[in-house]
């Protein structure tokens, strides 16, 4: 009966105001007839919710992590924009009353190990308010029914509000009054509808600033804003003034966008200023013309708003390294192969220095001596040895990062800040590992290039257990004589090629190079970064590759000891070394890096390329394996 009673009641004040205006009849004023009349029958059917919330044990807004390619862009035509400083308070509000989200600020986001622990909190949160901020769209009709702010409210009351005469719940919805007062006027829920909400608030208020001068110090005040998940004090409060709530006493509301990306410093700042008569003055400055959008990333009073939501590593479960290994073993393969007459000549190169000029005389010459043939010497054992690197390497990498960011710190929100080292570090794990496969495969490749007479018709297993043979001490340790060398060039070159790789890549993104990295420019962009760092790469390892095909093709007495009167039992590496510098000098360290380097470059950017686009036809691309937070008030 008392629903009965207020509907009518509150339906006839709410034509009443509505029909001075369609005295004029102009379409405007009708269509805010009909939306007053719309808001204000769903009123008495939202007010039960309102004197007896039950107190909700998992509170029903719903927060879950979804990879980005399983998220949906919303196409909603809505015609009301929720402004930064309502989703950054709003935020506020989830980190104090929300337990689960409370506990992601707190608990995942440590920062006793960044060097800007404020700088870090702040770009957390700034994330965090996006994934709100997202959340909002669901309320964005600007009509009343289930997708408007008022439902919003009301979903915030069944979540968090306990009983009207708890003081918490007071507290609860003093910062709910303040929250939506922050909407410019037309946007908030009907005042008789926040009238039921803030009813029991004035006792609470009065009685918490009981002797208080209700004044506030600009100055203190943004001193203490400076912990972004403080909320505003007791003497701030929603009043009704008019058809609509402001904040009492009065702040300067204000929202600074930041400029896109690629764009000159131009700035934009809106200030809006709460007043007595309820409205919204907009100053808008700028030295340019802009265009922003929902993903513009914006400063407010009450904290910063990202770009991007909140987002996490998806756990890298035995499938998804699977697919990585698949991606990175075919990928690897197949620019090898492509590869393999670039990699006999700078083979020749180190082994035959004094038979060959250069590069093209080098290749003009095998060519002219041994054919096409000669050319693709030792192909089976480059397939099957590369092969193995990729489905070692790039599963493992990844592995990796995520083990030496929580090892060395805590966690990998922290480690993106310590992005070379986990890259450093990482690469050189992965490459340890893909070495112990690789070591008896480029052992027999080398030999079937060097001496392609003897060893070339043995075939990879013909070769392998030919070098197993070899020497006084015969056994199957021979085939990792080169091991040391192999090892060394690998962690530098694998720790070199991923950090390089990262760096050039996000320095290429940031400067908005390829299209900032987007379709079939993200391949593109993909393959340059790549051979960059294969370049680079190549350029650190070659000593340690000059050594490793001399020990590899007999010299020293090291390694597979290939006869002659070079191998004479088993030496180790710094004898090797010496040897080496004795018959080359310094100088032949670096035979054969102009090759190497073209070589290096080629590979790893087709490496790199491949990769990519094996792994996204599988699944498992670099977007597959974030996951965005999800906030929806429902």
């Amino acid at each position: 009966m008392l629903n009965i009673i207020a509907f009518t009641i509150i339906l006839l004040f709410a034509s009443s105001t509505s029909v001075v205006g369609l005295a004029s009849s102009s379409t405007t004023n009708r269509r805010t007839f009909a939306k007053g009349v719309i808001s204000a029958a769903t009123i008495p059917l939202l007010l039960p919710l309102l004197p007896s919330v039950t107190p909700a044990v998992d509170p029903p807004s719903s927060l879950s992590w979804k990879t980005r390619l399983s998220t949906s862009t919303s196409t909603s035509t809505s015609t009301i924009t929720y402004p930064t400083i309502f989703s950054t308070y709003l935020t506020k509000i989830l980190i104090n009353y929300d337990p689960r989200i409370r506990s992601i600020w707190f608990e995942s986001f440590p920062t006793s190990s960044t060097s800007s622990p404020t700088a870090y909190r702040s770009l957390k949160f700034s994330e965090l308010s996006k994934s709100v901020s997202n959340g909002l769209v669901q309320y964005s009709s600007s009509l009343g029914g289930q997708n408007s702010p008022q439902s919003l409210l009301i979903s915030l009351l069944r979540s968090y509000s306990y009983s009207q005469t708890q003081p918490s719940n007071n507290e609860f919805r003093r910062q709910l009054g303040i929250l939506f007062s922050l909407l410019p006027p037309s946007s908030q829920p009907p005042a008789p509808f926040l009238d039921q909400v803030l009813q029991s608030v004035p006792e609470y208020y009065e009685s918490s600033n009981l002797g208080r001068e209700n004044r506030y110090s600009e100055e203190s005040f943004e001193k203490r804003f400076s912990s972004l998940e403080l909320l505003l004090p007791t003497k701030f409060l929603a009043v009704r003034k008019g058809d609509s709530y402001v904040l009492t006493p009065s702040i300067p509301l204000w929202e600074v966008a930041q400029p896109l990306d690629g764009e000159a410093a131009n700035t934009a700042t809106t200030t809006a200023t709460a007043t007595a008569t309820a409205t919204t003055t907009a100053t808008t400055t700028t030295t340019a013309t802009t265009t922003y959008n929902n993903n513009q990333p914006t400063t407010s009073l009450f904290g910063p708003t990202s770009g991007s939501p909140l987002t996490q590593q998806t756990a890298l479960t035995p499938q998804i390294l699977s697919k990585l290994a698949f991606a990175g073993g075919l990928g690897c393969a197949l620019t090898h192969s492509v590869v393999i007459p670039l990699d006999v000549v700078k083979t020749r190169l180190q082994t035959s220095p004094k038979s060959y000029d250069n590069l093209l005389d080098a290749a003009s010459k095998i060519y002219n001596l041994e054919g096409l043939r000669g050319l693709t010497l030792g192909a089976q054992a480059t397939i099957a040895g590369y092969a193995w690197y990729g489905i070692s390497v790039y599963p493992s990498y990844e592995l990796l990062k995520g083990t030496i960011s929580a090892l060395l710190y805590g966690s990998p929100e922290v480690a993106a800040s310590h992005g070379p080292t986990v890259s450093l570090l990482a690469g050189a794990g992965a490459a340890v590992l893909a070495s112990l496969g690789l070591a008896p495969l480029e052992a027999a490749r080398i030999r079937a290039v060097s001496d392609p007479g003897t060893y070339s018709p043995l075939g990879v297993a013909g070769t392998l257990a030919r070098i197993a043979a070899e020497g006084p001490n015969p056994g199957g340790r021979k085939l990792w004589a080169g091991l040391p060398p192999l090892m060394l060039r690998q962690v530098l070159f694998g720790s070199v090629k991923f950090l390089a790789y990262d760096a050039v890549k996000s320095y290429a993104v940031a400067a908005g190079l390829f299209g900032v990295g987007e379709g079939e420019n993200a391949l593109l962009l993909t393959f340059a970064c790549g051979g960059v760092a294969g370049v680079l790469s190549s350029t650190v390892s070659q000593p340690a590759d000059s050594l490793l095909t001399y020990i590899a093709s007999g010299g020293g007495g090291g390694g597979g000891g290939g006869g002659g009167d070079k191998g004479k039992g088993d030496k180790g590496i710094k004898h090797v070394l010496t040897r080496f510098l004795n018959e080359e000098g310094v100088r032949g360290l670096f035979n054969g890096l102009g090759s190497r380097c073209l070589w290096s470059g080629s590979i790893i950017g087709g490496q790199f390329f491949l990769y990519e686009v094996f792994r996204n036809m599988l699944g498992v691309g670099a977007e597959s394996l974030q996951e965005v937070f999800i906030v929806s008030f429902t």
